[in-house]
C-alpha cells in the first residue's frame, strides 16, 4: 500500500498531465475538418458519462485528499494557501448556486463538482510531486510521450489534416498547437536545470511542430511568451492587470452597464462577422441571445449554454455553421453567458489569486492565458490545458521554495 501511495505522490502529476494533454485518448485515425470536429464535440457532450474520466479523477481526488490529511510536513505557504482555498471556494459556490436559475441544474451540479475535483487534483498532484522533487521529470516524460504519439501518427499517415496542417494525435491542429505551447511553457518554467544544448533541442523541436500546425494563434502566443519572459516581473504584472481589466471591460462590463442604461452595446456590433474566422458572428449572436431572453443579469448558469441536450435557439440553424459551434470562442464572454453580472466578481477573484504568482516565466504564462481567452473559451472550462496551466502556476506560488531569480 505504501508503495502505491509513494507512486501516486511521485508520478500522479505525470498522469494528470498525460490526461489533460489527451495522451490517454489519442486520435489515432485520419483527421477531419473544423465543422466535423465541432460536431464530434457536440455528439460527445450528448453521449453521456465517460466512465474512465470519472474513475480517473475521482480516484485521484480521494487518494490526494487522504494523503494531504495525513501529510505532517506540509510545505504550503499558509497565508497564500488559505487565500487560494477561499477564492476557489467562492467561485465553486457561485457555480453551484447557479443551479437555481439554470435550465439544466443536473448539468451544473455535475460539471461544478468535476471542477472541484479537477482543481483539487491539479494542485495536490503538483504539490506532492514537488515534495518528491519530481515535477521536472514528470513534465519531461509527458513531453517525450507527446512527441512519440506525434511521430507515430505521422508514420501511420494520420498526423496531417486535409490542408497538410499537423494535427498529430489530436483531433485538430489548433488543439495540438495549444498543447505544444503549454508544454513549452511548463518545460521553460520547471526544467531549467537541464543543459543549454538539451533545452535548445527541445525548444527548437516544439517551435518547429507549432509552425507545422499552421496555427497562427499558437505561433503568436509562443512569440508573445518569449518576449514577455525578457521583461521584468513587476512590468509583466502591470501589463497583465491592465490587459485583464481592458478585456473584462470590453466583453463583460460594457454590455452589462449599457444593457441597464437602455443603450445596449457590445463588441459584436463593431466587428465584422468574419472577424477572427467567424468569431464576430458568434459573439454577436450570443450577445443578442442574452438581450432577447433577458439573461444578462444572472446568465444561463455554469456550463448550461453549450454542451447541453438542447442547441441554443439562435444557434439552431441547419443552414449555418453556428449549429456546430460548441463554445463562445471567448473566455470572458463565456463567463458572462454563465454568470451574468456575477462574472465581474468571478474575474476579480481569479485576478486576486494570480497576484501570488512568482517569476517572469510564471507571469508570462498568465499573459498567454489572458490572450488565449480572447479567441477561445479555455478558462474555468472542463479540463482544458490552459485552465490546467493556470492551476499549476498557481500551485507553484503556494509552496515554500527558494525565491526565483529575476
Amino acid at each position: 500500500m505504501n508503495n502505491f501511495i509513494d507512486f501516486v505522490n511521485k508520478y500522479g502529476f505525470l498522469l494528470v498531465l498525460i490526461f489533460c494533454f489527451g495522451g490517454f485518448s489519442p486520435a489515432l485515425y485520419p483527421k477531419v475538418g473544423m465543422m466535423d470536429l465541432d460536431l464530434t464535440s457536440r455528439i460527445d457532450s450528448k453521449s453521456g458519462n465517460n466512465m474512465f474520466k470519472q474513475l480517473f479523477w475521482i480516484s485521484l481526488f480521494f487518494v490526494y485528499l487522504l494523503n494531504f490529511y495525513y501529510d505532517k510536513r506540509r510545505i504550503f505557504i499558509k497565508k497564500h494557501f488559505n487565500n487560494a482555498v477561499i477564492v476557489f471556494s467562492l467561485i465553486i459556490s457561485i457555480s453551484f448556486v447557479s443551479m437555481l436559475w439554470s435550465s439544466f441544474p443536473s448539468y451544473v451540479f455535475k460539471r461544478t463538482f468535476f471542477q472541484l475535483i479537477f482543481i483539487t487534483v491539479c494542485i495536490l498532484s503538483f504539490y506532492f510531486s514537488y515534495k518528491k522533487n519530481n515535477v521536472a521529470q514528470c513534465i519531461e516524460l509527458c513531453l517525450y510521450y507527446m512527441l512519440f504519439l506525434i511521430l507515430l501518427t505521422l508514420i501511420m499517415g494520420w498526423g496531417l489534416t486535409a490542408d497538410l496542417s499537423l494535427a498529430g494525435y489530436e483531433k485538430g491542429k489548433n488543439i495540438l498547437g495549444i498543447n505544444l505551447v503549454v508544454i513549452f511553457i511548463l518545460y521553460t518554467y520547471f526544467c531549467n536545470a537541464k543543459s543549454v544544448k538539451n533545452r535548445f533541442v527541445i525548444f527548437s523541436t516544439l517551435l518547429t511542430l507549432v509552425i507545422l500546425t499552421q496555427s497562427k494563434t499558437c505561433l503568436l502566443l509562443l512569440i508573445v511568451f518569449f518576449i514577455f519572459t525578457q521583461i521584468k516581473k513587476k512590468y509583466i504584472r502591470i501589463i497583465n492587470l491592465s490587459l485583464l481589466c481592458l478585456l473584462a471591460f470590453i466583453f463583460i462590463v460594457v454590455p452589462c452597464v449599457t444593457y441597464y442604461a437602455n443603450s445596449y452595446m457590445h463588441i459584436g456590433l463593431y466587428v465584422e462577422p468574419e472577424f477572427i474566422t467567424g468569431r464576430g458572428y458568434i459573439w454577436d449572436t450570443i450577445y443578442y441571445d442574452l438581450k432577447f431572453y433577458k439573461n444578462i443579469f444572472l446568465g444561463y448558469g455554469y456550463a448550461s449554454y453549450f454542451g447541453t441536450p438542447e442547441i441554443p435557439y439562435f444557434f439552431d440553424d441547419s443552414h449555418s455553421f453556428l449549429r456546430y459551434i460548441t463554445s463562445s470562442h471567448n473566455g470572458y464572454l463565456d463567463l458572462l453567458i454563465q454568470f451574468g453580472v456575477l462574472s465581474i466578481p468571478v474575474t476579480l477573484l481569479f485576478a486576486y489569486i494570480a497576484k501570488y504568482i512568482e517569476g517572469r516565466v510564471g507571469n508570462a504564462a498568465i499573459t498567454i492565458i489572458i490572450f488565449h481567452n480572447v479567441t477561445e473559451a479555455s478558462f474555468y472550462r472542463d479540463n482544458t490545458v490552459i485552465w490546467m496551466l493556470f492551476l499549476i502556476v498557481v500551485a507553484f506560488s503556494l509552496v515554500k521554495k527558494v525565491k526565483i531569480s529575476e
